[in-house]
């Protein structure tokens, strides 16, 4: 099956911003399930690509003069084959695994996910458990900031993504 994708952010500040620095990974790599026919990136200014430690394509997108608005686009096409349903991993889950004050998870949400899972830990329990989430959890701009904890937003049911 052949995708041709298309995207758009775009970041609008209240007030002028001296300096910014996004991370962006926006580019898909080939990979046994996929073949990238087409892949480029409509940024402000040029970036180099690089691989970072889990083996994604980042782009660093420096700002280094004012400005009000950031435009990034991303498009191209790829070759997914879909008699194969997933990677096969070669990257070490471990660092997933680490949590720190802000991401540790409480029993409340140890409970959800293992009524979510129903215990399971394969692909299809991970799905399962995002889309629960997303129903859980609802977008709501102000209702946390950077210093909200994962539990805080998980017993609230609402936060943004920071």
């Amino acid at each position: 099956m052949r995708l041709s994708i298309s995207h758009e952010t775009t970041y609008h500040y209240d007030d002028q911003v001296r300096a910014s620095i996004q991370y962006l990974r926006l580019t898909p790599h080939d990979s046994e399930r996929q073949q990238v026919l087409s892949w480029q990136l409509a940024l402000p200014r040029p970036v180099r690509a690089q691989v970072d430690p889990f083996g994604n394509i980042l782009h660093v997108l420096t700002m280094d003069e004012p400005h009000e608005a950031i435009v990034i686009g991303a498009r191209g096409q790829v070759e997914i084959d879909e008699k194969r349903e997933a990677e096969h991993e070669s990257q070490s889950s471990l660092p997933f695994l680490r949590f720190t004050r802000l991401t540790e998870a409480d029993e409340a949400i140890r409970a959800f996910a293992a009524k979510e899972t129903k215990k399971r830990t394969d692909r299809n329990a991970l799905i399962d458990l995002m889309q629960a989430l997303n129903q859980h959890i609802t977008y709501t701009p102000g209702a946390t900031a950077v210093d909200t904890s994962a539990a805080q937003a998980f017993a609230n049911g609402a936060g943004v993504c920071q």
